[in-house]
């Protein structure tokens, strides 16, 4: 597995070269789309206080980012390059969980954009 990143004006798009199944793939992407937005919030705090600014105490400060600041979208594709077998794994996290159908309106459910 190979992951590359394409920058654009309004979005960021994380490629995931697949060779083999990962049947937990849904997650794996899951964490890495999470770690890059808290990866450009934490870059907005830095560029920040490179400025010599400082977040107001209270929800700013506990939250770690002005109220205002704005994120770019992250865009993960999954390129599954197998040869040997068909993709067989989850695409979306309902796909992993054991969960009663009362509880589904309470869980978000996260797709993969998987590309075969």
């Amino acid at each position: 597995m190979q992951s590359y990143y394409f920058f654009s004006n309004n979005a960021i798009f994380s490629l995931e070269n697949q060779n083999y199944i990962d049947y937990g793939m849904v997650i794996r992407v899951m964490k890495e789309e999470a770690m890059m937005y808290d990866k450009q919030r934490k870059k907005l705090l830095e560029n920040y206080t490179i400025e010599g600014k400082k977040l107001a105490s209270g929800n700013e400060f506990l939250s770690g980012m002005k109220k205002e600041w704005k994120l770019l979208p992250v865009i993960p594709l999954v390129l599954y390059m197998g040869k040997d077998e068909c993709w067989d794994g989850a695409i979306s996290l309902y796909d992993l969980l054991d969960i009663d159908v009362d509880l589904k309106p309470y869980v978000n459910n996260y797709k993969i954009n998987l590309y075969i």
